[in-house]
């Protein structure tokens, strides 16, 4: 599918709290490669990309940026979003297949499929 790049300060509370987020989507969506870069030690990436805010998530596939997340506005603003909410921007972005929670629904709609009938009063119309 792609990548998801978070660009991190370790000094910063907020970068720090990107990090389990990233982790569980990497665990999550195989199909899609995560890894984070430390802008103290990458100038270099940090000029050319342009990056201002942390924490900022850029998203590339075949080497192009496809998507830039900074800060935490797009994952409600607040310090508690949930991986859910990276997880929808990643999917509106096709950088991920399918969310946790679409996975949930296909699995839970496969189980539901319910073989046969209803038994009723009729049935027995046709004997003899």
């Amino acid at each position: 599918m792609g990548g998801g790049c978070h660009f991190f300060h370790s000094q910063f509370h907020r970068c720090a709290m990107m990090d389990p987020h990233m982790v569980a989507l990497a665990a999550e969506h195989p199909e899609t490669r995560f890894f984070k870069i430390d802008v103290e030690k990458s100038p270099f990436f940090v000029e050319k990309l342009d990056i201002i805010v942390l924490p900022t998530l850029i998203c590339f596939k075949k080497g192009n940026v496809v998507k830039r997340y900074t800060g935490f506005d797009e994952f409600g603003g607040q310090d508690d979003f949930t991986n859910d909410l990276i997880e929808e921007a990643l999917f509106r972005a096709d950088m991920i297949s399918e969310t946790y929670q679409m996975k949930k629904n296909r699995k839970k709609k496969g189980r539901s499929t319910v073989f046969g009938y209803e038994e009723s009063e009729e049935e027995d119309i046709y004997e003899d």
